[in-house]
């Protein structure tokens, strides 16, 4: 075809479609037009960098028309298939013209390209999938806090936000919002639509009274951020009848799920635990309740969090689940599945990890319908759940990366490296939230923005190809998530209930077919495994400083204890049973208890669930090689699970390994210079843990040099931060199979001979992957400068010697290098805490004239940075010395403030870069009724610029100050329950007489008679005075108990909110409920302390409900006393007036109220600046008037601090008990002198 020829027949096309057909796009308004044809600029400039008016452009655009134009083909080609073949010709003969006469990028590529767009725009909307005209979203503000948890949190949302109903498929489409009033002004996290398209249920976090810039905290409801905490709430499509499900202020209830049965599945930080790789945040897991919002169960155990559930057509519900079994952070977010009663969870995808060759995770997964393909996001760990579209197939290889393609290959994996991967920011967009139509086509939300956070998404069609088209998109605030077509769908199939009404204790049974399936591809020989090892993984369910913590050097965070070994049959069979509710992991084992493979994941099981296993990490999709063969195992019953020498327990170092050496070893390598001696394996020091894959968030956890030195012959999984061994890693490829000590222990080492029970002991702690701590109650942080180099010890002594000189009149106390180290030298009376603030390096401000190093570091913080300042004499008189500097001149001006009054007024610091003005040192006296009892607070206050920050700061005294006086210490006797020793103790004289074992002890009571009565979470015991045992109930959250008048026994059960009195033979004689009505306090928290009055009835410590109760012995409220805070003990006294003491959460005080309920007396913390006082919770009114208290700072608190003290009527402490190893956390308290 000439030239000629082809303008022509590009006239007469034009004319046609001028005279006989509809203009393509004609029924959008001009307004409607250019925003689309701005979006589609949009596209070409951010996805591809090119310009839309550019022959690139062009050419990608007809090649993927050609591949919809095939798609639509196959879906039965609708009205505008034609119309959109022939236009794309012309455009195609246009082109060829152009080319031709060498056209520049410019308007006529842009003609043709418009037109192009149009008309496939067209035909991408005549699309037979989409039989819907309606699309529900929810309207929000993107959350601004970098991490995925982002997402779940409530807390964390930006509101307003509402629940929508796009009412056509059009930017100008109506848009109605459901949700009105205060309901309207929360935060909305991720909903989901009934199965007939009538109700939608959604997580709503309401407004907080008092709103406030979010911040992670340790636990729910603690009052940081705009919104309060998710609960669930359904409405219906026409914005009637909203009704709230779930009620639970101290937990994340969010993404909830509608289920077959009428049920609806959701997350939800009930279960209290708390993620390993920083405890601020919260693990999810998933529950199901009934319609109503009752009968609330748990589906799954989760370790470090599971989210996203969405149902998959076979009746599983399919979720993203997030752990750490001897994983880094880009290892461990996988899909898996469950049945909707907590049986058969199971991978489902995503266990291959190789570093670089894939995502993080994959998030909002959701089934293609009608096939075995899910559509996800490839998100990373730290942003907002956006990343490229992915698809993957669930028949594809689970552990490899065959099954799964990238459909927006524009995007990178974010927070990967490799070829694949790239940083947290994107320079071509983001997409989150698909939802499939069918197999190539589905909708999404889209930004161009180059950060997840606060970014605008809209909603698009888009299919496998690239073809991308604007639905809908609000202004620039808010953004458009998680659209669903507004139609009826078909309901997945039911899966039976089998856990219901099975008794939650009854054991799990697991058979392996075949163990050597999957091990033979590895070189494993038949008859080499001979015993299956038995992991129980922990959960975090506590918090701990540092709150991120490898649990020794790159060993990884999560603490494992070993609950036993079960035989393996020759035929590779084994059969044995597992207690319900935990998280198992298994490792094979040689004839000598060495380890062959181990499992880097875990499964869990419901109480009676029976299942079984091909082999050990066979290929996936493997079945057994036959159904007529039965293993061996099989034949006969479950194999006994016998517990190791050393006790389940969590594998400790210390507990377990360095008795073995301490018997063996040190005789010989006891750290003396002799050649050999120098390799010492005493445990006779801590020191910082060498920082390798990934430093502590917090201070330097400490290890024994002992462990640093054995370690050294160890292989185990190094994981930590974004480096580690992959996933799955190979037989006899890691552990003590392969470690240097065995080796040489086998083959003979100076006579050293174990016996069988130490050898399994060592083998056992490389195969839990070498770890130095086994739990999170005993950890102990390296000393303040431990971790410095040489370099820096000589730095700060020089620094130190250098400020000391500069004013003779005065003597330096006290000094911090801020941005070095965070608490001043331990050795000095005098001290100071950085307690508000982040260390910060300006390296490039090194070196400049006039400046010295210390001057580079900084300790910064958006509002202000703290100090605590302690060991100040009573009669010193004191001032603090700051240096300070604006270096990259962020327009600082700085206030100083000593307690509550401002010593400095705001001062402009020097700027250097723009000024080149060098740092300057401020003084101001502090104000000696600002210090109680050697304590003062001292705060650098931002005025105004970029943050609050300082250089250094210490304190300086006029000399001839007077020491401080000493405590009355002098012995006692007493009885005390430690909550951190787990053991009810009686002290005589103030040394340890008689000691009773009791797992988390929280209540002691010594009778008359000699009888002890002995209180923690789970048992109470009682004892005769020959240490007899006479009673031992057991249960949950039972905490405390106490002797009656009759010779019973009353005592505390949380789970049943009652209290329940017992004879002395263990028969149940009454029960009396203490239930509070329209409380949201979960039950573990409902009360601590129960104490009988001296009229019979008895009184009831509310914990976080911040009372104390009276009741009768029917149950009726007597009296109710309230207090600011967390309520732990009660006593009444003899005239009638009530002790009640509480804490944490709130302030910690013990108060004395009259017969009348009136407060005549009161103590809290800043009475006794020197106890250190927390939270008071063992309480006694003594003879002579005093009140003796108990101070439980907290777990794993190593500060300092009184755990007993006796306090006068004018609040002077005249008694302390001081030796916090003996009683560290001291829960309750009796004299007995």
């Amino acid at each position: 075809m000439n030239k000629g020829s082809v303008m022509m027949k590009y006239i007469v096309a034009i004319l046609c479609a001028l005279l006989a057909l509809p203009l393509v796009g004609a029924e959008q308004s001009p307004e409607t037009r250019g925003q689309i044809e701005a979006d589609w600029k949009q596209q070409e400039k951010i996805s591809w960098k090119r310009s839309a008016d550019s022959p690139a452009a062009l050419d990608a655009l007809l090649k993927r028309a050609a591949l919809m134009l095939s798609d639509m083909t196959k879906l039965g080609a609708p009205d505008t298939f034609a119309r959109t073949k022939n236009v794309l010709e012309e455009v195609g003969d246009m082109r060829t013209l152009l080319i031709a006469k060498k056209a520049p990028a410019g308007k006529a590529w842009l003609d043709e390209y418009l037109k192009a767009r149009w008309v496939l725009r067209d035909l991408a909307f005549s699309n037979s999938l989409l039989d819907f005209d309606e699309i529900m979203f929810v309207k929000r503000i993107t959350p601004t806090f970098n991490h995925q948890c982002a997402h779940r949190v409530g807390e964390a949302q930006i509101p307003p936000a509402n629940l929508c109903i796009l009412k056509g498929l059009s930017p100008d489409a109506e848009v109605k919002e459901l949700l009105t009033g205060d309901d309207a002004k929360g935060g909305i996290g991720r909903p989901d639509l009934s199965f007939d398209g009538k109700r939608i249920v959604f997580p709503l976090a309401k407004l907080r009274a008092k709103p406030t810039k979010y911040k992670a905290m340790p636990r729910c409801g603690e009052g940081l951020g705009m919104t309060i905490t998710y609960d669930i709430y359904e409405v219906g499509t026409d914005g009637t009848n909203l009704r709230q499900l779930t009620n639970e202020r101290m937990s994340e209830d969010t993404e909830p799920c509608y289920l077959p049965d009428g049920r609806i599945a959701f997350t939800s930080s009930r279960a209290d635990r708390y993620v390993q790789c920083g405890d601020w945040a919260l693990v999810f897991g998933i529950y199901t309740m009934a319609p109503d919002g009752s009968d609330l169960r748990k589906v799954t155990e989760p370790q470090d969090g599971e989210f996203y559930p969405v149902m998959l057509e076979d009746g599983r519900i399919m979720y993203t689940r997030w752990d750490y079994v001897m994983k880094p952070y880009n290892t461990q977010q996988q899909l898996w599945a469950v049945n909707p009663d907590g049986r058969r969870a199971e991978l489902v995808y995503g266990d291959y990890y190789k570093f670089s060759n894939g995502p993080i995770a994959l998030f909002e997964a959701r089934q293609i319908p009608g096939t075995s393909k899910v559509i996800c996001t490839g998100a990373a760990h730290h942003n907002n759940c956006a990343g490229p579209i992915m698809i993957v197939d669930l028949k594809q290889n689970r552990g490899g990366p065959e099954g799964m393609q990238k459909i927006t290959p524009e995007i990178h994996y974010p927070e990967i490296k490799g070829e694949n991967g790239g940083p947290r920011y994107s320079k071509t967009g983001w997409f989150s939230a698909p939802y499939p139509l069918g197999e190539n086509h589905f909708l999404v939300c889209n930004s161009f923005d180059k950060v997840t956070t606060n970014a605008n998404y809209g909603i698009y069609l888009m299919d496998v190809h690239g073809n991308r088209e604007l639905i809908y998109r609000t202004n620039d605030k808010f953004s458009c998530y998680a659209p669903i077509p507004v139609r009826a769908r078909k309901k997945p199939r039911v899966i039976p209930d089998m856990v219901t009404g099975v008794p939650d204790d009854k054991l799990a049974t697991l058979i392996v077919n075949d163990i050597y399936q999957g091990l033979l591809q590895e070189g494993v020989k038949r008859g080499e495994v001979k015993y299956l090892r038995i992991i129980e993984v922990l959960p975090k369910t506590q918090h701990t400083n540092p709150r991120r913590m490898d649990l020794g050097v790159n060993s990884g965070w999560d603490t494992r204890v070993v609950l036993g070994t079960v035989p393996i049959e020759d035929d590779g069979s084994v059969h044995f049973q597992i207690p319900p509710h935990k998280l198992i992991a298994f490792e094979a084992l040689d004839k000598d208890y060495l380890e062959i493979k181990r499992m880097r994941n875990y499964l869990n099981m419901k109480p009676g669930e029976s299942n079984s296993c091909v082999g050990c990490h066979e290929p996936y999709g493997m079945t057994p090689s036959s159904t007529a063969h039965v293993p061996k195992a099989a034949k006969r019953g479950p194999s006994p699970v016998i517990p190791p020498p050393w006790g389940v327990q969590g594998m400790s170092f210390r507990r377990v390994v360095q008795p073995v050496l301490d018997k063996h070893c040190i005789k010989c390598h006891d750290g003396s210079e002799a050649k050999l001696k120098a390799f010492n394996l005493k445990d006779n020091e801590m020191v910082a843990a060498p920082i390798g894959y990934d430093k502590d968030e917090g201070p330097q956890h400490a290890v024994s040099t002992s462990f640093l030195n054995l370690l050294k012959h160890v292989e185990y999984v190094r994981v930590g931060g974004y480096d580690g061994l992959t996933v799955p890693s190979d037989a006899n490829s890691t552990g003590s199979r392969a470690s240097n000590v065995m080796k040489v222990l086998k083959k003979g080492h100076s006579k050293v001979k174990l016996s069988t029970d130490e050898w399994r002991a060592i083998a056992a702690w490389i195969d839990c992957n070498a770890p130095f701590y086994g739990d999170f109650e005993n950890i102990e942080t390296a000393k303040n400068g431990d971790a410095l180099s040489r370099k820096d010890r000589r730095r700060l002594t020089a620094r130190t010697k250098q400020l000391d000189g500069f004013d003779k009149s005065a003597q330096l106390r006290a000094y911090l290098d801020c941005g070095l180290v965070t608490k001043s030298d331990g050795k000095k009376p005098v001290k100071i805490a950085l307690v508000k603030g982040s260390n910060y390096f300006f390296k490039e401000a090194i070196g400049i004239a006039g400046t010295c190093w210390s001057e580079a570091d900084i300790a910064h913080e958006a509002e202000q940075v703290v100090f605590n300042v302690s060991g100040l004499a009573k009669a010193g008189r004191y001032k603090v010395g700051i240096s300070w500097w604006d270096y990259d001149n962020g327009g600082r001006t700085q206030s100083v403030h000593c307690g509550t009054k401002q010593v400095i007024v705001p001062i402009k610091l020097p700027a250097y870069k723009g000024g080149k003005e060098l740092p300057n040192r401020v003084f101001a006296t502090i104000p000696s009724d600002q210090i109680k009892n050697g304590k003062v607070t001292i705060s650098i206050k931002r005025e105004s610029g970029t943050n609050a920050l300082i250089s250094e700061i210490w304190i300086e005294e006029e000399l001839g100050c007077p020491p401080q006086s000493s405590l009355d210490t002098r012995p006692r006797s007493f009885a005390v329950a430690d909550l951190r020793l787990h053991k009810g103790m009686i002290f005589k004289n103030s040394k340890l007489e008689r000691e009773f074992p009791m797992k988390n002890a929280t209540d002691i009571s010594v009778a008359k008679d000699g009888r002890v009565l002995v209180g923690g979470a789970n048992t109470i015991l009682l004892v005769d005075g020959a240490g007899k045992t006479l009673f031992e109930p057991r249960g949950r959250q039972l905490f405390s108990a106490r002797f009656l008048s009759n010779g019973n026994i009353l005592l505390n059960n949380n789970p049943k909110q009652a209290v329940v009195e017992f004879s002395p033979g263990g028969e149940q004689v009454a029960m009396t409920s203490t239930k509070i009505e329209g409380s949201k306090v979960k039950p573990q928290y409902h009360a601590l302390h129960v104490r009988v009055a001296p009229d019979g009835n008895f009184w009831v410590a509310h914990r976080h409900n911040n009372m104390a109760r009276k009741y009768d012995r029917s149950g009726k409220v007597l009296r109710t006393l309230e207090m600011p805070c967390s309520v732990t003990s009660v006593e009444e006294l003899a005239n009638g007036h009530v002790l009640v003491s509480g804490g944490v959460p709130g302030p910690a005080q013990v108060t004395e109220f009259n017969a009348t309920g009136k407060a005549i007396w009161t103590l809290s913390a800043s009475d006794v600046p020197e106890a250190n006082l927390m939270t008071p919770c063992g309480i006694q009114r003594l003879t002579n008037g005093n009140t003796l208290i108990t101070n439980w700072t907290g777990h794993g608190f190593k500060g300092k601090y009184l755990p007993i003290i006796e306090v006068s009527v004018d609040k002077h402490i005249v008694w302390a008990f001081t030796d916090t190893a003996a009683v560290p956390e001291p829960v309750a308290i009796q004299m007995l002198d």
